[in-house]
């Protein structure tokens, strides 16, 4: 018949750029993708300081044998010597011997860098470590010693992550500065400055690093267990970099993280259970990686309130203990995995949630009313495959919407007429679903509707005029309205639409 549901249409189009909630640490500008493989980084000499020096040859020069006159005079006077010096032999220069003090510094320094990573990395040659370890014994200009302490444990660990990180070639403030800009000398890595000072470092009153921000910094290759040795880190942020390792298990030891932010690097492997240890975390950002597994419900600590997983690869159902434990989660964003399951529907529970996204993955079943609050004002769970009618708990409590994508899924039945309560609403997506009857004049009151869409849909009939009168050449906001009024007779008589479907 004239109705029947076309061939599903792939790929979708998109209502939205997808709506990920970012800390007001910076602005997210747009960036160009890092490689994601590290480039080699320059080996430094492996010094062993046991070798005593060489002693410099004692050998004389021997003298040279007197010329004797000979026995016919000449004619001509004798010529008197120049007042040139003889020349002498050169001798080699030298080392400066070791002293005690020194190869007990030493020693005290290597102790310690086995003690926190390991004899394994400290024995590798150019590990990170092993280079982080060299560069204080020979290259740090403050000489530390094994018991200067915070300044020489935070100084390795960041030594570490910079040699993992191809420092030298950072956008900035890598010890290159013919690569890499820096406003000041100091503020460079690995400097002979306070590593307080360094760029994207700052320390607390007693002198330990409490924040680390290197976001969008050129970073490439691995993050390095050893940050954890940052034991009072608040603010840790890599983002926006080209990190490629697995999450160390190790950072659940920054027990008085505040923010983690993670997202947009290659990280690979699973999400380590351990950062459910992290029990003063609000933000909790992992998104635009590789991850892979299931997303542990340990994660989910009670002083969350903004996580991001979404496009990665993870699978499963979304754990109960995000709206069981995290009770002050204000965003959420799961799109563009592989979870399955029904949406939770004790979303609605959270009652300061504001966003919740998780369009692109493979929903089921129905969405209940229970998954919206008073002060949602974000619901996109696009592409999907949700199915079953509008709840009426939609229009009960997400009066607070501006955005609601329910595009692409398997959805049914007629629109309610009490959809016109939303007035909040400035982009609502109904295209790719199965939604029968005639599209409802009330959505004429939402005065800030921008975006409109029935594409592809069984809907029939005309567009109200109501909705018509919204559209900007009549004085109203909406730029974008789509139907399926393409064809001959239409299936929708639309004659303010920006974009017409054609039935099949």
């Amino acid at each position: 018949g004239p109705f029947t549901r076309p061939p599903t249409v792939s790929p979708y189009p998109t209502l939205a750029p997808t709506i990920t909630a970012a800390p007001t640490l910076t602005p997210e500008p747009t960036i160009t993708p890092e490689p994601t493989i590290a480039p080699t980084v320059t080996p430094e000499p492996t010094i062993d300081f046991t070798l005593a020096p060489t002693k410099a040859s004692t050998n004389r020069p021997t003298r040279a044998p007197s010329v004797q006159p000979i026995s016919t005079p000449t004619r001509n006077p004798t010529r008197f010597p120049t007042r040139s010096p003889t020349l002498r032999p050169t001798f080699p220069v030298p080392p400066t011997p070791i002293t005690e003090d020194e190869t007990e510094r030493r020693r005290g320094i290597s102790s310690l860098v086995i003690e926190l990573s390991g004899l394994g990395p400290f024995l590798e040659p150019n590990s990170p470590q092993n280079l982080a370890y060299n560069w204080l014994l020979e290259n740090d200009e403050r000489k530390l010693s094994a018991s200067d302490v915070p300044d020489i444990i935070q100084r390795y660990a960041l030594a570490s992550l910079y040699f993992a990180t191809n420092g030298d070639k950072w956008t900035t403030c890598g010890r290159g500065g013919s690569i890499s800009s820096c406003e000041s000398l100091e503020q460079r890595f690995l400097s002979g400055a306070s590593e307080c000072v360094w760029f994207g470092a700052g320390c607390d009153d007693d002198g330990h690093i409490d924040t680390l921000n290197l976001r969008e910094n050129g970073l490439v290759g691995t993050l390095v267990p050893e940050m954890a040795e940052l034991s009072r880190l608040e603010t840790f942020v890599l983002s926006r970099n080209s990190l490629s390792s697995t999450i160390p298990t190790e950072i659940g030891r920054l027990k008085q993280l505040h923010f983690l932010l993670l997202n947009r690097n290659s990280f690979t492997g699973k999400i380590p259970t351990e950062l459910g240890d992290l029990n003063r975390l609000w933000y909790l950002h992992l998104g635009n990686n590789v991850l892979t597994g299931s997303l542990p419900g340990a994660v989910f600590v009670p002083t969350l309130q903004h996580v991001d997983f979404g496009d990665n690869r993870l699978i499963g159902s979304l754990p109960v203990d995000m709206t069981l434990i995290s009770k002050d989660l204000i965003n959420i964003d799961v799109s563009k995995n592989r979870f399955t399951g029904s949406i939770p529907v004790g979303l609605g529970s959270l009652t300061d949630l504001s966003s919740f996204t998780g369009n692109e993955n493979n929903f089921s079943g129905q969405l209940s009313g229970s998954v919206f609050n008073d002060r949602m004002t974000i619901f996109d769970v696009s592409q999907n495959k949700l199915s079953g009618l509008i709840p009426n708990g939609l229009f009960n409590s997400g009066k607070s919407l501006t955005l609601l994508n329910l595009a692409a899924n398997e959805f049914g039945g007629t629109i309610s007429r009490r959809i016109g309560e939303l007035v909040n609403l400035e982009q609502l997506a109904f295209w790719f679903n199965d939604f029968v009857g005639t599209i409802p004049n009330t959505l004429g009151s939402l005065t800030n509707l921008e975006v409109l869409h029935f594409g592809e849909t069984e809907l029939f009939g005309n567009m109200p005029s109501e909705i018509c009168n919204l559209r900007t050449d009549q004085n109203g906001v909406l730029t974008t309205l789509s139907a399926d009024c393409g064809g001959s007779p239409p299936v929708v008589a639309c004659d303010c639409c920006t974009q017409c479907f054609e039935p099949n």
